[in-house]
């Protein structure tokens, strides 16, 4: 599967949040990194390479911060000249993945909450271009408050992020087992990695460590239960 993530940020460089997806996503297998830039809406041959670019992926990710509870403009811009309503034969059964940063706790985006909306119902017009096109429309990636995560955060999101990238539909608890195995043999015989590659790799060992530790406490747990109500039999 090859999947592209369409990046939309007005201050790209600047974004801490961003860089640290880009060195995830140069990790990734069959991940491309496709930042956008303005596109002028009389070049044809410009739009014409964006739109031969996406028959090339399986899954699309549509990437960018929330602004004013919304995509930024140069997203909604570029959805406006690239995208036709005729596409549904060319998109059909394409993927449609949604990821998200936000600067407030996601717990205020709900009825109720500060914000009064839930991110779904903000973003539902994706969701609706995803249904137009016959897209499957992946699960809402949200990342809350970046800058606040503390650095064992930041190694959960980065590992939960490269599944999403990588990880076919649906995302089953065994087909994670499955990615992280195929990882740690990955770590086992690479000869030659770079700072970032090795960066991710260790998170990703330590999150299957964690993961196993938490895997065979519930195992204790469930035996432990178990010879509790055969006693009380």
């Amino acid at each position: 599967m090859k999947t592209i993530v369409i990046v939309a940020h007005p201050e790209l460089q600047a974004s801490g949040t961003q860089q640290f997806l880009k060195e995830a996503a140069h990790s990734a297998d069959g991940v491309t990194w496709h930042p956008l830039k303005w596109v002028n809406t009389n070049d044809n041959a410009i739009i014409g390479q964006e739109r031969k670019m996406l028959q090339n992926y399986t899954r699309i990710i549509l990437q960018f911060p929330l602004y004013w509870y919304q995509a930024p403009a140069l997203l909604l811009q570029w959805l406006a000249v690239v995208l036709h309503t005729d596409d549904e034969q060319k998109m059909a059964e394409k993927e449609l993945g949604i990821v998200v940063n936000i600067g407030q706790p996601l717990s205020d985006y709900r009825l109720g909450g500060s914000q009064g909306f839930s991110l779904s119902e903000l973003l539902s017009p994706f969701a609706a271009i995803a249904r137009r096109l016959k897209m499957k429309l992946l699960p809402l990636f949200v990342i809350e408050q970046f800058h606040y995560q503390q650095e064992n955060q930041k190694k959960h999101l980065l590992v939960e992020y490269l599944q999403y990238l990588e990880l076919e539909q649906p995302f089953t608890f065994a087909k994670k087992e499955e990615w992280f195995i195929k990882h740690l043999q990955q770590i086992i015989n690479s000869e030659s990695k770079n700072e970032v590659e090795e960066s991710t790799w260790n998170a990703v060992l330590e999150l299957f460590q964690e993961r196993s530790e938490e895997l065979a406490e519930l195992k204790a747990e469930i035996k432990i239960m178990r010879r509790d109500d055969e006693n009380q039999i």
